[in-house]
């Protein structure tokens, strides 16, 4: 179980982190203290549903991304690097998401 949490602590830490949020700014959004969320975020707290749920709502993300633990589960996807990709994949057209893809099947091919 410790696994598990250790994941959901990071899916956290990472989000919060990409949003530019700190501790401090995420502990205001959901009203939890920050103390409690350092803990959650190391993986050092088994948290409630209903806690995980104002979290997901402090960072403005669904739940079920919150607490995706695929990564754990398998040991083969890097979750949170896919999780960007795809936000970030988002921002762009899609002539330049048509780009990339391209860019990304080239270099795949070179392995």
């Amino acid at each position: 179980m410790a696994g598990i949490l250790v994941q959901i602590g990071n899916n956290i830490r990472t989000i919060r982190m990409g949003q530019g949020l700190s501790l401090e700014e995420l502990s205001g959004r959901c009203g939890i203290d920050a103390a409690p969320l350092s803990k959650l975020e190391r993986g050092e707290s088994n948290a409630t549903v209903q806690t995980l749920d104002r979290v997901a709502k402090g960072l403005g993300v669904s739940l079920v991304e919150l607490v995706d633990i695929r990564e754990y589960r398998t040991g083969r996807l890097d979750e949170n690097a896919w999780l960007d990709l795809q936000r970030q994949m988002g921002k762009l057209s899609s002539q330049q998401q048509g780009d990339i893809l391209a860019f990304i099947r080239m270099v795949a091919k070179w392995e």
